[in-house]
Formats: structure tokens, C-alpha cells, sequence
């Protein structure tokens, strides 16, 4: 049984969410904090397995209740936003950096706007997926001295497929990643509407060009893209470089990019040159991982002892998918070793 503290100072949403989950047989709400200084004293004494956390809230708002509980009881936080303004995208991120695993849209026990996206069924999963996150991660550095330094500086591209508990480990990668010989791409499944603000949130937190990538344009070496909303990424070869191609995508069975779909041009495009990276996450790019493999690149996994979720990187350790497995901190230094 999932044990689910809801913390949220509106008792609307505090019932909506309630009624949700009080619906699945294996989820049980143990209990409701209408401020963050209650959500963390709660925490404390009911130990539940997931913490559902509104951003906005008195007394003790939603990341600075996150850094109190990681600080003293380190139990997975999930937040839960309303809207996806300026301020909540920023507030949200605020809580990432305290060390919330992810954050999802306030269900709509209607169904949402879009078609192709379900909110209802994607809080329901995240519940579900994250009450299990490492949340006690071991941050040890692995070894990255074994990367041989020509391949690295060979490569025509980097790609980083980043799911399900893949902030924390992007932030990182980028925290040691000084220099790059080749473009970066991040194809990282978040929430729909927040991908412009993961953009401002590295912004100030990396030291190369970052940019959301936009369709036809050539990719520069040493910039960062990151693969906008609603859009899968390809790449294929210019006269003057890789070259981003985006197409909307209208399938109904997923909300985010594909990193298969981007992970398969880069084998069929440049292969032997590129570098492809899985982050943590469940069943994100396995397919373009094996692609990449069989064409010569170089693919490396996050380390299980660091991965928040370690399912896709599981499956690809044991279909011996991946050339290396390193920390989050160990990546970033080995792309950017000169």
C-alpha cells in the first residue's frame, strides 16, 4: 500500500486529490497538511511514501518545506501545480533544487484540454512511480578516467535523454561540464509547459549558451538544446553541420519527446560520432540507446547508486547496452575533459 501525505492550503484541491487517489485500491492517504510547517511535522510522525506538495502555501511554503524534509527525513516529494505562470514555473524549480523528484499537473477529474494527454492518468502513474525514488542517493563520483579522450573529441553530438527523476542529475552534469566540443541536446520528459522554464532555471546554472531548439537551424558546437514541448527532435547532416528538425507530435500515448526518435537519427546521421547519455527514468530511450550502440557511438548510463528511478538504465545494463556507468558528477567532467 502507498501511503500519500497531500499537502495543500486549498481545500478544494486538497479534496479533489483525495477523491483521486481514495479511488485505487493500493493508494491510501494517510493524512492532509494545509501548510508547509505542518506538511513537514507530518511527514515526521506518519512516514508516508510520497508527499503530494503545493508550491504556494503559508507559514512555510512548498520548497522550503522540501528542504526541511529532505534536511531531516528524506522522503520523495512530488509537486503538484495548478497553473503554469511565470511564478509557479519558478517557484517550481526553487523546489527541484531543494529536492523535490518531479512535478506533475493538478489532476481534472474531467479530463484535461488536450486529447492526447491525460493529467488524471499521469498524476495517478507519478504517484505510483515516484513513491519509490531513491531519495537517499549516493553521491560518490565514479571513475570517468577510462573515457578514451579522441572519441569524446570526435563526436559531432551529445545527447542526454532524461525522464523521470532526471533534473536532479541534469543539474549535476551541468554543475562540472565546462567546455563541450560538439552541440548538447536534452530531451527530458517533464510536465507539459515547463520546458521553457527548465530552460531559465540551468540558464545560471551552466557556463555554456542554452536554448530551447528551434526547427531548421544548425547546431553550434559547445551550445546546449533542449527539445521543446509537444515536439520530437531529429537530426540530420547540413552543409554545414548537424542539422534540428522538430515535428509536432499527434500520437495519444505519451505528453513528452521521444528520446527514441532522437536517439535513431543520431545512429542513422552520424554514427561512430556521437555520444548518447540515459538519465534516470522508465523505458526512455531504450530503443535509440540500443540504435546508437550497434552504430559505434558511445553510450553511457547514470549509475544505479545516484538514479532516482533506475529502470531504463537497468534494462539497458542488462541488455549490455552501455559502454560506461558513471555519477551524475563523473558525465559532466567527462564531457567536458579537453
Amino acid at each position: 500500500m502507498i501511503k500519500v501525505l497531500i499537502a495543500d492550503d486549498s481545500n478544494v484541491v486538497a479534496m479533489l486529490l483525495k477523491a483521486v487517489l481514495g479511488k485505487e485500491p493500493d493508494i491510501e492517504v494517510v493524512g492532509r497538511a494545509e501548510n508547509g510547517k505542518q506538511a513537514l511535522e507530518m511527514v515526521q510522525s506518519l512516514k508516508p511514501d510520497l508527499v503530494t506538495m503545493d508550491v504556494q502555501m503559508p507559514e512555510m511554503n512548498g520548497f522550503e518545506a522540501t528542504h526541511a524534509i529532505m534536511d531531516s527525513c528524506p522522503t520523495p516529494v512530488m509537486l503538484v501545480s495548478s497553473s503554469v505562470n511565470a511564478e509557479e514555473v519558478h517557484n517550481t524549480f526553487q523546489a527541484i533544487d531543494e529536492g523535490a523528484v518531479a512535478v506533475v499537473e493538478q489532476p481534472q477529474l474531467g479530463g484535461g484540454a488536450n486529447p492526447n494527454y491525460d493529467p488524471l492518468k499521469e498524476f495517478l502513474r507519478m504517484v505510483r512511480l515516484m513513491s519509490g525514488a531513491n531519495v537517499s542517493q549516493d553521491h560518490a563520483e565514479t571513475d570517468a578516467t577510462a573515457i578514451n579522450n579522441e572519441t569524446k573529441k570526435a563526436a559531432e553530438v551529445i545527447a542526454i535523454a532524461s525522464a523521470e527523476g532526471g533534473l536532479h542529475a541534469i543539474n549535476r552534469i551541468f554543475a562540472q561540464l565546462e567546455t563541450a566540443h560538439c552541440p548538447i541536446i536534452i530531451n527530458q520528459q517533464l510536465a507539459p509547459g515547463f520546458l521553457e522554464g527548465l530552460v531559465t532555471w540551468l540558464t545560471p546554472k551552466i557556463k555554456l549558451p542554452l536554448k530551447l531548439a528551434e526547427n531548421g537551424e544548425t547546431l553550434k558546437n559547445g551550445t546546449v538544446y533542449v527539445t521543446p514541448d509537444c515536439h520530437d527532435m531529429t537530426l540530420t547532416q547540413g552543409s554545414e553541420g548537424l542539422v534540428c528538425e522538430l515535428t509536432a507530435f499527434d500520437t495519444h500515448d505519451r505528453l513528452s519527446p521521444s528520446a527514441d526518435i532522437l536517439f535513431q537519427s543520431i545512429a542513422s546521421c552520424c554514427p561512430h560520432k556521437a555520444i548518447g547519455v540515459l538519465l534516470s527514468g522508465t523505458n526512455n530511450g531504450l530503443e535509440g540507446v540500443k540504435a546508437m550502440k550497434a552504430a559505434g557511438a558511445l553510450t553511457i548510463g547514470q549509475d544505479e547508486r545516484s538514479a532516482l528511478i533506475d529502470e531504463s538504465i537497468k534494462q539497458a545494463r542488462q541488455n549490455s547496452l552501455l559502454d560506461h556507468c558513471l555519477s551524475p558528477e563523473a558525465i559532466g567532467q567527462m564531457l567536458s575533459q579537453k
